[in-house]
């Protein structure tokens, strides 16, 4: 069965806050059918918070070489998540990283995000924690942003019920 998307609904801030607020919902049409529980996928339980050193997965069909040779199969990758203070010293301070955002970081430097992957998920424990803003294959942390945030959190809420 073919899909549409009906509509598109940015965070209003999307634009405006560099990574901080990179979201979009899409409305598909006709709706998904996911016939098992074990098909969705629902959002991380806020007042449990994903400490740093926390092992997590992201997955995507980003490029896979230097070449930017899109992957054919969904491919997906767990790393640890550092925190946001670490986060911003590897990225020489920039102040557009904030507690709106999760990094991940793989110390041996051969795990990351690539080329196509933004909008990718990032999970722990089966639940959405964030959406791949930004990638960095020169050694630098991966960037998510934290849907655990009060603000992204109350923004996709809302707009979920107006949607259905």
């Amino acid at each position: 069965m073919r899909h549409a998307v009906r509509a598109i609904r940015r965070h209003p801030d999307a634009f405006k806050e560099k990574y901080n607020s990179d979201l979009a919902l899409l409305e598909i049409f006709p709706a998904i059918r996911l016939e098992h529980p074990s098909d969705r996928i629902v959002l991380h339980n806020a007042s449990v918070p994903v400490p740093p050193n926390t092992s997590v997965t992201t997955s995507g069909w980003g490029t896979i070489s230097a070449q930017r040779t899109y992957s054919e199969v969904l491919r997906s990758i767990t790393v640890p998540t550092i925190s946001v203070r670490r986060c911003k010293r590897k990225h020489n301070n920039q102040m557009y990283i904030t507690n709106k955002n999760i990094c991940t970081y793989d110390p041996r430097k051969n795990k990351y995000a690539g080329m196509g992957d933004a909008g990718n998920p990032l999970v722990f424990h089966n639940q959405l924690i964030g959406v791949l803003s930004e990638y960095e294959q020169n050694g630098k942390p991966d960037i998510f942003v934290n849907l655990d945030h009060p603000q992204h959190r109350a923004w996709i809420v809302t707009t979920l019920l107006q949607i259905a």
